[in-house]
């Protein structure tokens, strides 16, 4: 049983289970996407979710003394508050200003005693000496001084971690360090945050967040709205064990996360601030509820559910009446999404019988596929109109595009079974939609009805 990435006999790309397809939907679809990749990952594997949460890994005893005899010579004392900072990422827009972090080891030192230790690779040298230019905090550098068995040890002995989207940041987490993820430019927090319960998400509440992987940003807004103060703030309540406000101006522009594992075992990045819900908002859950079903071949329930999941999530965001005309036209669009996806299923039906029957003429087939040629057409259209309904679309695209039996049989049975999903998570999204603009509750939240 291979899944995953392949190849088929002819030598073109094959992706062997629906989980792995949808991994390819989410960069068209990212401002959707509800699934971390982790997740989208083990679910390629099993449609199980494992007893154990998050991520884990052992540190040896080892490695702990080693610290414990590094951690004094550089002169931490007992009970010490220790703030671990990795300045460095993967590219220069993922990265927090040395200069911001500087500011934040400054208020941790004067205002709770708090020492910084800094992790890194030797290329990474430059920022941690820029780093000491400009902090009055008291520091310990070991930067590119460390290898990943003592750079693992070293994330858990300290009490925090504040991270740029690297991989640290998941060290810690599987550790058991609590973490704040700074989230900028084009990293998207749901696809890549810290996998464990209780971390911290920190980022921009702005339009273009997160922007395009080729946008090539000169203004980079989001790391001047996450500034020193906020981050500083998320820190001393964690710290202190004691209750972040979030009302303070310092989160004006900004929305910060925690995050757990919901009832479907898959992490969920919870929104602190409730703010007005907006359309990525209420599709992100649409369509956590429905891939589910539709990407684990689930039998289609009876008793959905959806309205109760909906009811429990979007308790985190304040009505937003501004958004019903859109939904009102976004439920027509699902209707004609569904309407054409009818259509393909009898053509299919037509085609299953034919071949149950031995009758696979070529010309047949092909005159049958010059019927579904024009109605994919106007499928791929509708998901160029409607942004929000394109994730089904790209998906059906990855799914025939997978189909490699020499079996004609065996094709339009996996076929029609593409279409029965899409169909179904249509006809889920459109009665919601219908169910939300027609509710007699003023709040936009209350769908139950």
């Amino acid at each position: 049983d291979i899944r995953g990435i392949s190849i088929d006999k002819k030598g073109y790309t094959v992706k062997k289970h629906p989980w792995i397809r949808y991994v390819f939907n989410v960069i068209p679809s990212r401002y959707v996407n509800p699934f971390h990749l982790c997740d989208m990952h083990f679910k390629s594997a099993t449609s199980r979710v494992p007893l154990s949460k998050g991520l884990h890994l052992i540190v040896k005893e080892e490695k702990r003394r080693w610290v414990e005899e590094v951690l004094k010579t550089e002169g931490l004392k007992k009970g010490q508050p220790l703030v671990a900072f990795q300045l460095g990422a993967s590219a220069e827009d993922k990265r927090w200003p040395v200069e911001s972090f500087a500011i934040l080891a400054d208020m941790l030192y004067m205002e709770l005693g708090a020492a910084v230790m800094l992790t890194g690779s030797k290329s990474e040298l430059k920022y941690g000496e820029e780093f000491c230019q400009k902090t009055t905090a008291q520091t310990i550098n070991l930067m590119g001084k460390t290898d990943l068995t003592e750079l693992t040890a070293l994330l858990q002995r300290a009490d925090l971690l504040v991270s740029n989207d690297t991989g640290p940041l998941h060290i810690a987490t599987a550790v058991g360090t609590r973490a704040i993820d700074i989230s900028l430019a084009s990293v998207h927090f749901r696809e890549t945050g810290p996998y464990g319960e209780g971390h911290y998400v920190v980022a921009a509440d702005i339009p273009c967040y997160p922007c395009n992987f080729d946008s090539n940003c000169e203004y980079l807004t989001c790391k001047k709205k996450i500034t020193p103060e906020a981050v500083f703030a998320i820190c001393r309540a964690i710290l202190n064990e004691e209750n972040l406000d979030l009302s303070a101006e310092v989160f004006k522009d900004l929305q910060v996360y925690v995050s757990c594992f919901e009832q479907d075992g898959l992490i969920y990045y919870r929104p602190l601030i409730r703010k007005p819900l907006t359309l990525n908002d209420l599709f992100m859950h649409l369509y956590r509820y429905t891939w589910q079903i539709v990407l684990d071949r689930l039998p289609f329930p009876e008793n959905v559910g959806l309205s109760e999941y909906l009811d429990r999530s979007l308790r985190d965001y304040q009505e937003n009446p501004e958004i019903i005309e859109e939904l009102k036209e976004y439920a027509d669009a699902f209707d004609r999404l569904k309407s054409q996806i009818k259509t393909l299923l009898s053509v299919v039906g037509v085609m299953k019988r034919a071949a149950q029957k031995g009758q696979q003429s070529h010309e047949f087939i092909e005159r049958l596929w010059e019927n579904i040629k024009p109605v994919d057409r106007e499928i791929d259209k509708l998901g160029w109109l409607y942004p929000y309904l394109r994730p089904i679309v790209v998906l059906l695209t990855y799914e025939k595009q997978s189909f490699e039996s020499d079996d004609l049989l065996q094709v339009i049975t996996e076929a029609e079974t593409a279409y029965k999903y899409a169909l179904w998570q249509s006809d889920e999204i459109a009665k919601m939609l219908r169910k939300i603009t027609t509710n007699t509750e003023t709040s936009l939240t209350a769908v139950q009805g």
